[in-house]
């Protein structure tokens, strides 16, 4: 929960620059009874906002000691549809080759692609101008129903 002392409320999140900063993903605002799922940079922090971050342990601690945010337990989120899934890039998917933002999920789909595996190195949140590679293993996070269609027909 972002509390009302922030220094990132009334700034879009591409401003908070919290992505680049800390390296988490911000993949869920809860407002009053308003959910918004994979939010566009463009989206205001308001005060009291509850965020579903990705990141891992360190990258989670680091943020949330620096901003004193007020930790929600993760128990809170198990009805979400938001939900991280992977994906390998075969020779014959429609994401081989393309960039990440040529692939269209985040608009199409609102679903992110957090991160790749690669001839054995990991990419935590690739830039969307990446290009993705046959044998890439994709990590992307979304709307469950949404990615399992995608997932399936891809």
């Amino acid at each position: 929960k972002i509390p009302v002392s922030s220094q990132y409320i009334g700034k879009t999140l591409q401003e908070t620059n919290v992505k680049q900063q800390y390296g988490i993903t911000i993949v869920k605002i809860t407002r009053g009874l308003l959910e918004i799922d994979i939010p566009e940079a463009d989206e205001m922090v308001y005060p009291q906002d509850v965020w579903m971050i990705l990141g891992n342990d360190e990258q989670i601690s680091r943020f949330s000691n620096d901003i004193d945010v007020e930790n929600s337990k993760t128990t809170q989120y198990e009805k979400t549809d938001i939900i991280l899934d992977s994906y390998l890039i075969e020779p014959q998917s429609i994401l081989c080759g393309k960039t990440i933002l040529e692939t269209g999920l985040k608009e199409n789909q609102h679903c992110l692609i957090i991160g790749i595996e690669r001839q054995g190195k990991s990419i935590m949140n690739p830039h969307y101008s990446t290009v993705l590679e046959e044998n890439d293993l994709i990590w992307i996070v979304g709307d469950k129903k949404r990615l399992h269609k995608f997932l399936k027909n891809n």
